[in-house]
């Protein structure tokens, strides 16, 4: 889970799409607003996002590990290309198959605390 958030902060897209298999799920749970993306679709996403997004400092805590199943909590300070900074609370869960590839990966925004311009 810590290479795949390195992957994500650093903006990495090439290590961060390696990481999925070819049909894999993401699914974006945003306080009752739930976005699922399919395969190919995840990569748009990810582009989607790194244009609109940059994440600062993060921490990954409260890992746990269940077979195939990795679920953490993690607090990011995520800047807006607007220039808005938020502290986003989430928890993140990761299903992979046998070769570690991410066949799932679930995304629940948990609350943010919006901070000053800066």
């Amino acid at each position: 889970m810590q290479t795949h958030w390195s992957a994500i902060t650093s903006k990495d897209f090439g290590n961060l799409l390696y990481r999925y298999n070819l049909d894999a799920v993401l699914v974006w749970n945003n306080h009752g607003e739930k976005n699922v993306y399919l395969g190919a679709e995840i990569s748009d996403y990810w582009q989607l996002f790194f244009s609109q997004h940059a994440i600062g400092a993060y921490r990954v805590s409260n890992v746990e590990r269940d077979r195939d199943v990795i679920k953490a909590e993690i607090i990011a300070k995520v800047r807006s290309s607007k220039g808005n900074v938020k502290k986003l609370h989430i928890t993140h869960q990761l299903q992979v198959d046998s070769r570690g590839k991410i066949s799932q990966e679930v995304w629940t925004l948990n609350g943010a605390t919006t901070k000053e311009r800066k």
